[in-house]
């Protein structure tokens, strides 16, 4: 009889609880673009920030050459921080700030910004 209760009880708690991130969704993910006026390498580094619930902090870190007539420029450095959470209806990650969402494709284990498209390193 308590065994069925605690059944009933954990059954009708699973339902409540919120849907958690991928697991495989924290990284380091990389996405490059060149032409003969530039090359940028973009790293998006995702940590998760508590063990439960769907807290993300999101590193991004750039590296910028510009390319003039043919000679290459010295390599430009950019980084920022911002906190996000994990949306699973919709698959992104929410900024708690202006910085853009970021969707993630679990079937191609890799995740999208805007019109960038990021491969997991790790």
């Amino acid at each position: 009889m308590i065994g069925a209760a605690l059944c009933v009880t954990f059954l009708g708690c699973k339902g409540k609880a919120p849907e958690q991130a991928p697991p495989f969704l924290p990284g380091m993910y990389v996405s490059q673009a060149e032409n003969e006026f530039c090359r940028i390498v973009d790293t998006l580094i995702i940590q998760k920030t508590s063990l439960d619930g769907t807290a993300y902090q999101v590193t991004r870190k750039s590296a910028f050459q510009r390319i003039r007539q043919g000679e290459k420029m010295p390599v430009e450095y950019q980084g920022e921080e911002w906190q996000a959470g994990y949306d699973a209806s919709r698959g992104v990650l929410l900024p708690a700030s202006k910085a853009p969402e970021i969707r993630y494709s679990a079937e191609q284990n890799k995740i999208f910004k805007g019109e960038w498209e990021y491969e997991k390193m790790e």
